[in-house]
Order: structure tokens, then C-alpha cells, then sequence
């Protein structure tokens, strides 16, 4: 589960950070964020709508196999859109369809989760599935490095392995059995019914992973357009600074979620871990907001990877344990949603902050104000912070560091 975690989301991440922004100025003269904003926004919004639907197909059918290895089936074909697309309306098609199709397996993979994994281990399990979310990171930008110099190979290398991986993986699933199987009843609940009796806290947690996940996509957002305009880079030097960093901090955030749900959840609780995870993010974005040179933007996605590790394993596990067995699918894939969702939103306010005032004070070319952008950045932190007092109500005990189930 955790290595098609790995290779579906690497997938999306390698067009998402890398692939999209050297295809769009290819086949528009409009300007490059503004154009790339144009698609990915679409892709986020598909991915929205998608992710709960499918989970609660999944759970209507029980059968979540089959939907693993359809989404990825569907991911490769849209990627060749996407690799091949020759004008901006072709390629947001193509990027939507891609977005969707993924979605289908993170929703079912999210629901076996629930279905299998008991819950005195969610909070190890988690650590090591957020470690594998994190490591998609690491794997697309790997092969962005690796790979020759070839726009449809980056995009298409990680698709194509992807297929026989959820196989595998579906194959495995149909031996395994599950902790409680829903009954026929509970599979006709409507998507509107299980997202409408939700409990607050795990309303709370899909607020905080949203704001959360927002103020991550502004340190990764327009990555290869901001060293350009800051350091002055070229395209191709942008790219591999951006594939070298995020390919790091992959590997820390990697080691940093395994860490905090195997061991330093136990020891430092759960409301310590919300609040340095997301110091750090904060942090990261000052570094990025104040940098000109590339080895500022290296430190910011360093620390940024280390602070979303941390946060993805304690999210995670949250949320695990704030639904119902018979309605997990759905409620997690929605959950899933707030970590896409910023995908839409930021991209979308981002052109807005990026015309802030005269132009970026601290750039070598000031027509795009980038300390406007990441400054907007560490304000959604501060609200992600303010979030933890609401989450710990609903789902920590008073002075206790365990948690407690939502009813």
C-alpha cells in the first residue's frame, strides 16, 4: 500500500513541480505564471471533485482493488495528453483527466487503510504512509535528475511503472481480510448523508491539513519561475536546483514522518508535534520569502520537508481515528481533498499576490512580487497554528496526550 502511495503521487508530482512549467511556455506567449495557474487549478478542482466520489464508489462496491488499478491505468493514459498536449485548452483537459484518475487510487488506498490497519497501530502505520507520500517526492525528482533530458520521458517514466505496481498491490489486498465488512445497507449511503454526519473533529483536522497543505504549496509553488526571477537562473539550471531540492527535502520529510509515528508522538504528544511541525513551516517560508540566492530556496524546502513530515504523520492519524469503519472510504478520500485542494486555491490567489505593489523588492527581475506571495504564506501558517486549540478539543483529552475517539 505504502509503494503505490509512492509511485501514484510521484506520478502527479513530476508535472505538477516540474513537467507543466516547461510545457506551458512551449505552446503559450501568455505569461508563465498566469498560464500555468490556468492548469493547474482545472487539475486541482478535478481532483476535488473525484477523490470523494470514487471513495465512496469504493465503498459502495467493496471492491477497492479494482479501483487501485484503475486509476492508474487512467493515469498513464491522460500523462500522454499531458506529455503531448499541443495547446493550453488540450493540455488542462489532459492534466484534469490525470488529476482525476489518480484521484480513484489515493481514495481507495485511503479507505484500506481503514479497512486493515488496526487501530493500536494507526499511529505507527500512519508515520510510515506519510513517509511514502513524502517519498513520491523524492522518487519524481529523482528521475527528473536521472532521466534524459526529455519532457514526454519525464512525464511518462513514472506512470508506466505505476500500472504493474497497483497490481501487485491488488493482487496482495484480495488476501488480506478486512477488520469489518460493510453490510449491503451501509454501502446505499448516499455521499452527501456520510460527509453531512461527520464529527467535528474530523471537520477541525480537514480544516488545519487544508490551511496546512496550502502554505506548503506557496514554498513549492512556481519553483522554477521564482529562481529564475530572483537568482536569475536559466530554465534548465532553475529545474535541476528545483528537482535537486525537493528531492532532499523529500528524503527528510521522509525520515522526519517515520520518526514522529514510531517514535516521538509517544514521547512528545500530540498538541508539541502540531505546533514545531508547523513553526517549521513557517519558518521555511521566511527563508524563501527573504532569499536571493539558490541555496536560500534549498534551506526553505529543507525545512519545509522536515516540518510536513512531522505534520502528515500526526494529521493522518488524527483523522483515522475521527471516522467510522463503514463509511472510511469516503470520508477519507475526502480527506484526501484538503491536501488537493490547495493544489486549486493557491495557484489561484497566487497571480493576485504576485501583482502586490511595484514588483518584488529583493529580485533580479521585479515584475512578479515573490515576498508578497511567501509572506501570504507564513499568514496560512499562523492560522494553521491558531487550528491546533479546536483539534485538540475535539480529539485530545485534557491534559493527556492520547487521543480519543470522535463520536
Amino acid at each position: 500500500m505504502c509503494t503505490t502511495e509512492l509511485f501514484a503521487l510521484a506520478a502527479l508530482l513530476v508535472p505538477l513541480f516540474i513537467g507543466l512549467a516547461i510545457r506551458v511556455p512551449d505552446i503559450t506567449d501568455a505569461t508563465r505564471e498566469v498560464a500555468l495557474s490556468a492548469v493547474v487549478v482545472p487539475g486541482a478542482i478535478s481532483a476535488m471533485v473525484m477523490n470523494p466520489i470514487f471513495g465512496w464508489l469504493s465503498d459502495r462496491t467493496g471492491h477497492r482493488a479494482a479501483w487501485i488499478v484503475g486509476g492508474s491505468i487512467g493515469g498513464l493514459a491522460a500523462a500522454v495528453g499531458v506529455a503531448l498536449a499541443p495547446n493550453l485548452p488540450l493540455l488542462i483537459v489532459a492534466w484534469c483527466a490525470m488529476q482525476g484518475a489518480y484521484n480513484a487510487t489515493f481514495a481507495a488506498l485511503y479507505g484500506s487503510l481503514s479497512d486493515l490497519v488496526h487501530p493500536s497501530d494507526r499511529a505507527r502505520v500512519s508515520g510510515w504512509f506519510a513517509a511514502a507520500a513524502t517519498g513520491a517526492l523524492v522518487l519524481g525528482m529523482g528521475s527528473v535528475m536521472v532521466l534524459p533530458r526529455s519532457t514526454f520521458v519525464m512525464i511518462m517514466a513514472i506512470p508506466l511503472l505505476t500500472v504493474p505496481i497497483t497490481i501487485l498491490a491488488a493482487r496482495h489486498l484480495h488476501t488480506l481480510a478486512p477488520l469489518a465488512s460493510p453490510t449491503v445497507l451501509e454501502r446505499r449511503v448516499a455521499l452527501w448523508s456520510v460527509l453531512s454526519t461527520a464529527s467535528a473533529g474530523y471537520w477541525w483536522v480537514w480544516l488545519q491539513r487544508l490551511v496546512t497543505q496550502a502554505a506548503y504549496s506557496v514554498v513549492t509553488l512556481y519553483g522554477i519561475y521564482y529562481l529564475q526571477r530572483r537568482t536569475g537562473l536559466s530554465e534548465a539550471s532553475a529545474s535541476d536546483w528545483v528537482a535537486f531540492s525537493t528531492m532532499v527535502g523529500g528524503v527528510l520529510s521522509m525520515a522526519s514522518a517515520i520518526v514522529v509515528g514510531r517514535f516521538v508522538v509517544r514521547r512528545l504528544g500530540y498538541r508539541a508535534l502540531m505546533y514545531a511541525s508547523l513553526s517549521l513551516l513557517g519558518g521555511a517560508l521566511l527563508i524563501k520569502a527573504l532569499g536571493t540566492v539558490p541555496e536560500a530556496y534549498v534551506a526553505a524546502a529543507l525545512v519545509a520537508g522536515v516540518g510536513l513530515g512531522a505534520y502528515s504523520a500526526v494529521d493522518l492519524s488524527l483523522a483515522l481515528r475521527a471516522v467510522e469503519g463503514r463509511s472510511a472510504g469516503t470520508l477519507l478520500g475526502f480527506f484526501n481533498v484538503a491536501r488537493t485542494l490547495p493544489q486549486s486555491l493557491v495557484p489561484l490567489a497566487g497571480p493576485a499576490l504576485l501583482a502586490i505593489g511595484s514588483g518584488d523588492p529583493l529580485g533580479m527581475q521585479s515584475s512578479q512580487n515573490y515576498l508578497a506571495l511567501n509572506l501570504g504564506g507564513v499568514a496560512l501558517v499562523v492560522l494553521a497554528i491558531a487550528l491546533v486549540v479546536p483539534v485538540a478539543a475535539a480529539l485530545l483529552r485534557p491534559r493527556d496526550r492520547t487521543l480519543v475517539r470522535a463520536t
